[in-house]
Order: structure tokens, then C-alpha cells, then sequence
């Protein structure tokens, strides 16, 4: 028998309803990369000499990007932990039911 999680339900428009989509993004990063998609234009407002406004395009896309990365890398890093901590409660649970089933039978 599957369990609910795998039973998809299907909304009134036809369309698969999610629960729990893991598609959406965080607020602080869907500004980051709307900021970092119109940082040309603001860029190219203010600097006017080409070979400077590449550089300085450049650098800004660099760092928009070390950011986006370090902020995925605590997501990740958050949800192992969560992961393990849950793996550690399990297994704890686990061995309580076991003695229980242990002294049971004595």
C-alpha cells in the first residue's frame, strides 16, 4: 500500500497539487538574483568607460554569486544536521522499543 506522500492529489483545474514543493525560493536569494540581473543597467548609469563598467560588472556578478553560494551551503549544511538529529531520535526510539520487547518476553 502506498502511503499518502505518494499519492498525488489532483486539483479541482486539473493540475497536481504539491504539499509541500520544494521549488520555492527563499526571499533574500530571489533578490539577490533580480539585483544581479539588473545590475548591469545600474551599473552602465553611473560608469561610463567601458573598460571599467566590465570590470566592475564583473566583480559584482562574482560576489552575488559567492553569496548565493554560501547562502545555499548553510541551507544544506542546516538540513543534514536536521537529518541526522532525526536519524539519532529514530534509532534512540528504536532501541527503547526493543528493550521494552525484550523484557517482555523475560
Amino acid at each position: 500500500m502506498e502511503s499518502h506522500a505518494a499519492q498525488p492529489e489532483i486539483a479541482a483545474e486539473g493540475r497536481q497539487a504539491f504539499h509541500r514543493a520544494h521549488t520555492s525560493i527563499n526571499p533574500f536569494i530571489h533578490m539577490l538574483r533580480t539585483g544581479t540581473m539588473l545590475l548591469p543597467l545600474g551599473i552602465a548609469e553611473f560608469v561610463k568607460d567601458p573598460d571599467t563598467r566590465w570590470r566592475y560588472t564583473r566583480m559584482a556578478i562574482l560576489g552575488a554569486t559567492l553569496i548565493e553560494q554560501a547562502v545555499w551551503a548553510a541551507k544544506v549544511s542546516r538540513r543534514s544536521q536536521e537529518h541526522s538529529e532525526e536519524e539519532a531520535s529514530f534509532a534512540h526510539r528504536l532501541n527503547q522499543e526493543r528493550q521494552r520487547c525484550e523484557q517482555r518476553q523475560r
